[in-house]
């Protein structure tokens, strides 16, 4: 009987006994699946505050979410829902009635208690480290953006820092 390779791999790493891919590859995945409901808690919050003039207010409104912060928090459900429904059908779980703002925290917890159970199957594992695969890019989406850094001009004014541009003074046009 031949040993299983990690589907993962572009070479041949063998799978860990039991499952259908490698220890790093099965540790990967809880750990994404552990960050996941921070992450899409995070792609629903306002990126930047605006300053905009409000009636009696602090000037500060919430701009909206941007539509890859939207389709990356759908893309995060809808991966969810589909792995937890393939564990229904597989009476490995029953969806709670009552789930609210709690479900990917759920989905996330009951794919993590089946993980071993879904990548011990070939049809399932190789899909699962798939799926998952997207989880840099949402996470990097996640994050807030590095503060800017910014060079003093000769006129005293700050200019930003924009790498592998040509930057340019706003207040006397000096450049470089």
């Amino acid at each position: 009987m031949s040993v299983p390779l990690c589907p993962a791999h572009d070479d041949a790493v063998q799978a860990t006994p039991g499952l259908q891919c490698c220890a790093w590859h099965r540790q990967h995945t809880a750990d994404v699946l552990a960050v996941l409901p921070d992450v899409w808690a995070t792609l629903g919050e306002p990126r930047w505050p605006s300053m905009v003039p409000t009636q009696g207010g602090s000037g500060e409104t919430a701009q909206p979410i941007s539509d890859a912060r939207r389709q990356a928090r759908t893309a995060i459900s809808a991966l969810l829902v589909s792995w937890v429904l393939i564990l229904v059908d597989a009476d490995r779980a029953s969806i709670p009635n009552d789930l609210g703002d709690r479900q990917v925290t759920w989905c996330c917890q009951t794919i993590t208690t089946h993980l071993d159970w879904l990548l011990a199957h070939p049809e399932h594992a190789d899909q699962l480290l798939h799926d998952l695969e997207d989880a840099g890019s949402w996470r990097a989406m996640a994050e807030p953006d590095p503060p800017s850094l910014t060079i003093e001009c000769a006129c005293s004014r700050l200019v930003r820092v924009e790498a592998d541009e040509l930057m340019r003074c706003s207040g006397c046009g000096a450049w470089g």
